[in-house]
């Protein structure tokens, strides 16, 4: 019992401590950092879009987007999975090129998933690429895609024009 109690606390001693945590979702009206000017995200609903807006009184502030189709070479994910379109649609959401996905704490792994358009009414297989824990993600959007799915606690930004 003394043994069994002994090794329940020294595992809990040596289990990593979770100082990085995933932050909350972001919500229309609520904070977000200078850091993350002009850059958008969808809650998990996906059902409207958020831009971090400098206001009047110098702060930042999640405001929804009133375009019917919102465009970003800067996007944040905070954990759960986002899906957004690209230029092989439509109305998309980001642009083709290098891309690049920054975790925001040490902790956390960026994932991409792409479908590309590949003729009329014919879509890829998804092509996944994850960046290490902590680690820059780099990857190429193509043309043709017909959607983006990222995931993590990640900066997503377009690299150059």
């Amino acid at each position: 019992m003394v043994l069994t109690t002994l090794a329940q606390a020294f595992a809990v001693l040596l289990a990593p401590a979770a100082a990085h945590a995933n932050p909350g979702v972001p919500q229309p009206d609520t904070p977000c950092s200078s850091t993350l000017a002009n850059v958008m995200t969808r809650p998990p609903d996906q059902q409207m879009t958020l831009v971090c807006q400098q206001q009047a009184n110098e702060d930042y502030r999640w405001t929804i987007v009133t375009s019917d189709y919102p465009s970003s070479d800067r996007w944040l994910t905070y954990g759960p999975e986002m899906t957004l379109r690209g230029e092989g649609t439509r109305n998309y959401d980001l642009r083709s090129g290098d891309w690049i996905a920054l975790p925001q704490d040490p902790d956390s792994q960026c994932i991409e998933e792409q479908i590309t358009v590949v003729g009329p009414g014919v879509v890829s297989s998804p092509r996944v690429k994850a960046g290490e824990a902590g680690q820059q993600l780099s990857f190429r959007v193509l043309p043709n895609l017909f959607s983006i799915t990222m995931k993590g606690y990640c900066l997503w930004s377009k690299v150059g024009p």
